[in-house]
């Protein structure tokens, strides 16, 4: 099969350089599109992510390309769907930006730059995890375990509890900075990737979220009366077979909020800064993120299925043109 023609850049004609507007494209990881104030979520406590979305505008049925991480991701970066770019798993990937939207940006005038998390490169994952992504489709699973996904309340740290992910937001406020008190001309097109609310290492959080979501507005999803096929066998795979208490589910989902609340506090870092510098206004700001979590609808947590909670995304777009 023929590779499509490559897109034509529609930032283009005759518009100075000067007048172009600065692109922020922050992505999160893991991010349930329907788990925000702005989108009615009952517990959510996202009040940057509100602002953002009420001075721009708030897309409120986007679905990922993909429910695995880096096939989405080079799906958003490419624009071709994973029938197109042929990334079905973390296994795979892009060896590099060549065939990406960024070479366009770049003959449009564009300064391109990249902070924190990508994940759509050839190789980004773990041995064992790339590995995974083919003994599942051989039918090879986990030895069940003893004990559910790790919820845990980290009390040795208080707003930063991804350190990583704020090294990151920390990163791009300087690289900001820098921008604004340069003397070019060029626009920019910065990548921000934070890495929660994805349970890499469990679902966990700090008190100073946990005090921030009203426990008693979290709800519980409905429980299947039948489990597909494919579920359970997500469930052996992932090493815990058995089925979670109220309680469990509750907490689970209190922490997962609780990641998301931070998530939201940098966006607010962010985008005080872009105020404070004067580039809000000429700068166009893009949040989402590459899948959902399942955060056990259907009896899952992560992603990887087809249901709602793990492809549901956010999708805000906010600056000049999107008031």
């Amino acid at each position: 099969m023929n590779d499509p023609p490559q897109p034509r850049s529609c930032i283009h004609g005759e518009q100075p350089l000067s007048d172009r507007p600065n692109i922020l494209l922050i992505h999160s990881d893991s991010m349930d599109g329907r788990a925000m104030g702005c989108m009615g979520h009952a517990a959510a406590h996202t009040p940057h992510m509100d602002a953002l979305a009420h001075r721009g505008t708030l897309h409120r049925q986007a679905y990922c390309p993909s429910p695995v991480c880096v096939p989405s991701r080079v799906a958003t970066w490419t624009g071709r769907h994973s029938h197109r770019h042929q990334v079905w798993n973390n296994a795979c990937g892009r060896p590099d930006d060549s065939d990406t939207f960024l070479p366009l940006l770049q003959q449009a005038g564009y300064d391109t730059h990249s902070i924190g998390r990508d994940d759509r490169y050839q190789g980004g994952h773990s041995f064992g995890l790339r590995l995974r992504a083919w003994t599942r489709a051989s039918g090879v699973t986990t030895p069940p375990r003893d004990h559910a996904p790790r919820v845990q309340t980290v009390t040795d740290r208080d707003r930063r509890v991804r350190l990583p992910d704020w090294q990151c937001t920390d990163n791009a406020i300087a690289w900001l900075s820098d921008r604004a008190a340069g003397s070019t001309r060029r626009p920019s097109f910065l990548s921000v990737g934070w890495s929660a609310p994805h349970p890499g290492g469990g679902y966990n959080t700090s008190p100073y979220y946990l005090d921030k979501v009203p426990r008693s507005r979290i709800a519980l999803p409905p429980r299947d009366t039948h489990e597909h096929p494919a579920m359970r066998f997500m469930r052996l795979h992932k090493g815990y077979p058995h089925e979670m208490t109220d309680e469990q589910i509750i907490a689970l989902r209190h922490h997962y909020l609780g990641m998301v609340a931070e998530v939201d506090e940098q966006l607010g870092a962010v985008m005080q800064h872009l105020e404070a510098t004067g580039l809000a206004s000429s700068t166009v700001v893009i949040y989402f993120s590459d899948h959902g979590d399942m955060q056990m609808e259907h009896g899952q947590w992560r992603k990887s299925s087809m249901y709602e909670s793990s492809v549901r995304v956010p999708l805000i777009v906010a600056g000049p043109g999107f008031e």
